[in-house]
């Protein structure tokens, strides 16, 4: 065992010892992830040679928009002297506010990829339909009202069986299931603080991807708020798929306001990826959303049935969105359409590293933002 143990500690101290002495790179305005005005976008990068030899270096920089499409190939040739730093940056000028991916690359070789962004408040439209799914002449609200008049006829069928492992000393937790307009079933998990009333609530919506077995930890509400956790999942295609994502989302939230637990005036819903847009427009299905948050959305499939400007046009209440850069750029591209129509109040943040929103991060942004709903 000790010999084992020796050996893998040799070969530790060797990897590190290797890693010093090679040239890595590192990027040096990822802070800076958005340019306005005149300012044109910028992209720096550092190169570290810990090697004891001078390096020729050929660092190229290729600008591709959020269609994938090339557009610039910058390029910068100098010498590295041995254990030693230098620094490249490349400038270009855009032809429209958008998300763009820059590839950094020396000798042919990718080191870096990071997505950036000129003007992205004046994002207004997506422009990206999939005329394979035909819905609702892409008016969303429209689709939404027909949606709307079929509720009253839909069945409401509800279950939930206390689950004893997630149940602890300051919540009840129940597995959750509902029948859905379409009569398949649709699971989730829905937590209460014990003995009180008059409660706050947080309605989640997740998508099916990536499910674990304990989503109120993953992706938690304050812990004194009554949570209801719904896995929207694949729910057909088309015009299909969002009738049926939609009435769900409106059962979901009529069933939380009308327990007696909670206050139907305190209820916030909450998504992640897919199921993000539908917390975004949760206000335009029940008016009596108090506020909406939207993490690393992936409005897509929104965008491509659905201009960006019907989507946002029915949203009433607060909605604050989180979104990690390094995220595919055509999602933020899609993002701040959809940000940029609605008309009531705000907010978004940008986590310029991450591909995901971080995670205690949002959740004091979120709960700050809950807070300042009820000044």
């Amino acid at each position: 065992m000790k010999r084992l143990l020796f050996f893998i500690a040799f070969m530790s101290a060797a990897a590190l010892s290797y890693a010093a002495d090679t040239v890595s790179y590192r990027l040096s305005n990822i802070e800076n992830w958005a340019f306005y005005g005149t300012r044109s976008p910028e992209v720096g990068i550092v190169a570290v040679n810990g090697r004891g030899v001078s390096m020729p270096m050929d660092v190229k920089c290729s600008i591709w928009n959020y269609d994938g499409v090339p557009m610039y190939e910058l390029n910068q040739k100098s010498v590295l002297q041995q254990h030693d730093s230098l620094a490249f940056s490349f400038a270009f000028k855009t032809i429209a506010p958008g998300f763009y991916n820059a590839v950094l690359s020396d000798g042919g070789r990718v080191v870096k990829s990071v997505n950036i962004a000129y003007e992205p408040e004046k994002i207004l439209s997506s422009e990206h339909f999939n005329d394979d799914a035909p819905v609702s002449d892409r008016n969303f609200t429209r689709l939404l009202k027909s949606v709307k008049e079929e509720l009253p006829g839909v069945r409401r069928q509800f279950s939930i069986v206390k689950n004893k492992k997630l149940s602890g000393k300051e919540k009840n937790v129940y597995d959750f299931k509902m029948n859905s307009r379409d009569d398949k079933v649709i699971k989730g998990y829905l937590a209460f603080p014990r003995g009180k009333k008059g409660l706050e609530a947080m309605i989640t919506f997740l998508p099916v991807e990536g499910r674990s077995e304990n989503p109120l930890a993953d992706f938690t509400a304050k812990q004194q708020m009554v949570e209801l956790v719904i896995y929207v999942g694949d729910r057909g295609d088309g015009e299909m798929y969002f009738r049926n994502i939609l009435t769900d989302a409106a059962i979901c939230m009529e069933y939380i306001m009308n327990r007696p637990e909670i206050d139907p005036a305190k209820v916030y819903t909450q998504g992640e990826g897919d199921a993000a847009a539908l917390s975004c427009v949760a206000s335009a299905i029940d008016g009596r959303v108090r506020c909406s948050f939207v993490a690393s959305p992936d409005f897509s499939r929104f965008l491509e049935c659905f201009t960006a400007e019907s989507v946002a046009e029915g949203i009433s209440a607060p909605v604050l969105f989180g979104m990690g850069l390094q995220d595919k750029a055509v999602r933020l591209q899609e993002d701040f359409a959809v940000y940029n129509n609605i008309k009531g109040i705000k907010e978004y943040f940008i986590f310029p590293a991450g591909n995901a929103v971080e995670r205690n991060k949002w959740k004091y942004i979120r709960d700050t933002f809950i807070l300042r709903s009820g000044e």
